[in-house]
């Protein structure tokens, strides 16, 4: 409203300002009454500059906080991200000293795959002599057999001629 307070008075419960600049920037020196109901006007007569240089201090000191607590949240953010890369770094170590052990299981599974390949291998090589064996056997014998059978048809009885 900027009006100047100088002075209050209270009497028979009326609250009273007095002084205040008029429109002309000239002094009246009268009292205005003000009424208990309407509190507002009074504080904003009272607190005219005061309460909009405390409204600027406190919303810068809220401001500031408000910096403050970002820049704390973002540090709070990179340790947590420093953590979390610390134990992925961690788990990939773990997993690199595993390496040696899964490399030995591999060359012990590589060693018994080629002993089974060597095994495989004589194996079918022994079939293989067996099957030509058991052909030679099958041919002595049908050999033997085709003997014996020219051998009963010579020996038969030959009509005579």
């Amino acid at each position: 409203m900027g009006t100047q307070v100088h002075r209050a008075a209270k009497t028979a419960g009326q609250v009273y300002i007095y002084g205040g600049a008029n429109s002309r920037g000239s002094c009246d020196r009268t009292f205005e009454p003000v009424l208990h109901g309407n509190c507002r006007d009074t504080c904003e007569r009272f607190s005219g500059g005061t309460r909009t240089d405390l409204l600027q201090h406190v919303q810068k000191n809220i401001d500031d906080l408000i910096a403050s607590q970002e820049d704390m949240l973002q540090s709070v953010n990179e340790k947590k991200a420093y953590f979390q890369d610390q134990k992925e770094a961690a788990d990939i170590a773990a997993t690199i000293q595993l390496v040696p052990h899964y490399k030995n299981k591999l060359s012990s599974i590589i060693k018994q795959m080629q002993g089974i390949n060597k095994r495989v291998t004589k194996l079918k090589q022994r079939a293989l002599h067996l099957k030509e064996l058991r052909t030679m056997k099958d041919e002595q014998s049908r050999k033997d057999y085709e003997r014996q059978l020219n051998q009963v048809y010579q020996l038969a009885a030959k009509p005579p001629k």
